[in-house]
């Protein structure tokens, strides 16, 4: 027996796409976005195609966002490419020109050739390809780009933390260390990796002091080391 769209209550045959509401709630949560008709789903019930795409126009921008956050350049590039996807992509491109209107007297985002924002400032965007080149350095995040960002890449920078380790964090653009007490060699060896790396001492977060001598370094036991790839420093 078919199933039937929890939606518009369409009949869907074996061969008709539908997403199931494990699926779609795993969705929201990734945009960090609340739809009504999922959250009245279960797991099983299901969304034909259109009604599915219904709700890909109406958070497009946040779908967008969201993936440009999550995805590398290149991979951001191919998906907002993907010719099935431009159904979501221009809605979420017309939302992006309408606030760059919107906000003319602010540095707010637009889009160029390749569908992806870059300043009002900026002349020309850089290429993903180009590795010399931070591909986001140019870009102007939004207040509310920003909270959304806190939000969508919450579960995956967790997953790179490690607050029991000298390596606490550590990703292309920032990484942070702890120097634990006795473990001196394995923090002057990440030390030294990240500056051959290019990466460069910003900031000390000055942990408390311990019972004996600190051996010469700057920083408390457990003080954290704040590093950033000059990359992206400007």
């Amino acid at each position: 027996m078919g199933k039937t769209c929890f939606d518009c209550g369409k009949k869907l045959g074996w061969s008709d796409t539908n997403t199931e509401g494990k699926k779609l709630r795993e969705f929201q949560s990734t945009v960090g976005i609340s739809v009504d008709i999922i959250e009245r789903m279960d797991e099983k019930d299901t969304l034909c195609l259109d009604c599915t795409k219904k709700i890909d126009v109406k958070y497009a921008l946040e779908i967008y966002n969201s993936n440009q956050a999550l995805l590398s350049p290149k991979d951001f590039q191919k998906l907002i490419q993907d010719k099935g996807n431009q159904y979501w992509v221009q809605e979420a491109i017309r939302l992006l020109k309408k606030e760059s209107i919107d906000n003319s007297s602010t540095n707010s985002p637009i889009v160029n050739s390749n569908n992806s924002p870059i300043s009002t400032t900026t002349v020309s965007s850089p290429s993903p390809s180009e590795p010399s080149q931070s591909p986001n350095l140019s870009n102007f995040t939004s207040a509310e780009q920003l909270r959304m960002m806190t939000k969508t890449l919450h579960d995956k920078t967790k997953s790179n933390w490690d607050k029991n380790g000298v390596v606490q964090y550590k990703d292309e653009a920032l990484a942070i260390l702890q120097r634990m007490w006795g473990q001196q060699v394995q923090f002057i060896v990440a030390c030294a990796q990240l500056s051959k790396e290019g990466y460069r001492l910003m900031a000390i977060d000055e942990g408390k002091e311990g019972g004996q001598s600190s051996g010469g370094f700057v920083g408390g036991v457990n003080a954290y080391f704040y590093f950033q790839k000059m990359d992206y420093v400007r």
